[in-house]
């Protein structure tokens, strides 16, 4: 007999797999973007976010996992700083696209 507690538990067992899928693909998006910027430009998001604090590894201009958790969590930072007015999303490549566009030009420097 299957009872609605065993269904509910096989949806969100289901359900796992598929948010770990949308994370991987955020995560080849960001770095694939972080990849195509000149060097000048990766190494200046690196040292803007260091500079913030968020960001505590060498700049290198490389995309590695302090890159990374360095860019996520410097989109949190900034989405709770600005009460979310900072708008960034990391679930779309234009979010992303624009993210790294706000930190080059300094559209969030009011948030640091």
């Amino acid at each position: 007999m299957i009872t609605r507690r065993a269904v509910t538990l096989g949806l969100a067992a289901m359900a796992v797999p598929g948010v770990a899928q949308a994370q991987q693909v955020r995560r080849r998006a960001m770095e694939e973007i972080f990849e195509a910027l000149s060097y000048e430009r990766r190494t200046r998001i690196q040292q803007v976010l260091s500079a913030a604090g968020i960001y505590k590894l060498g700049i290198d201009g490389l995309y590695g996992p302090g890159t990374e958790a360095g860019l996520i969590k410097g989109a949190r930072y900034l989405n709770r700083r600005s009460n979310n007015a900072a708008g960034i999303d990391l679930s779309t490549r234009d979010g992303i696209i624009d993210y790294y566009r706000g930190i080059l030009t300094g559209r969030y420097a009011a948030y640091y």
